[in-house]
């Protein structure tokens, strides 16, 4: 099974030099909870970011196996599993949570079984988005809505998706 988790802006932005143009609390603890002691995979660079991030606060990373999407056949980390496409993900784990960047997003769309995806409610600039979803092919199954507040600068919706069978 293939879970996609991204947050994104109303203009679809999820990425801004390798960051996200927000930061909501709010937003981070959904996401830890869905993912946490899941095998989650991460493109190159995101990857090297959460990474950089971890290591900043001198935390290992919360995940129970890390999956790398790399180009670059040399690419070697002791802390992860590197995979160069769909079969190798599917052949190193049956459920899978992909966890960006927007070349991942759209590598994996098309055999994502769910989406859990936040919604943030501001227009943001950035560098990289999310692809469209066809409605043709998912269907919205939960929404829980999240005002702003102190914390949280916007508001924001925490939506999963189904695969229409």
């Amino acid at each position: 099974m293939i879970t996609i988790v991204a947050a994104m802006s109303k203009n679809r932005v999820i990425d801004q030099r390798g960051v996200a143009p927000w930061w909501l609390p709010a937003d981070r603890r959904h996401f830890r909870g869905i993912v946490e002691e899941q095998t989650v995979l991460f493109g190159f660079k995101t990857y090297q970011a959460v990474k950089a991030y971890y290591e900043k606060k001198g935390k290992k990373m919360p995940y129970r196996r890390v999956l790398v999407h790399s180009k670059y056949p040399g690419f070697i980390d002791d802390d992860v599993l590197t995979v160069h496409s769909i079969d190798d993900v599917m052949e190193m784990a049956s459920d899978v949570f992909v966890c960006g960047g927007g070349a991942m997003y759209r590598l994996f769309l098309p055999y994502a079984d769910f989406l859990e995806l936040t919604y943030v409610d501001t227009i943001a600039e950035g560098d990289a988005t999310f692809p469209e979803i066809n409605p043709d092919e998912f269907e919205e199954t939960h929404r829980i809505h999240r005002d702003a507040d102190a914390e949280n600068k916007y508001a924001m919706d925490f939506v999963t998706y189904r695969r229409k069978p």
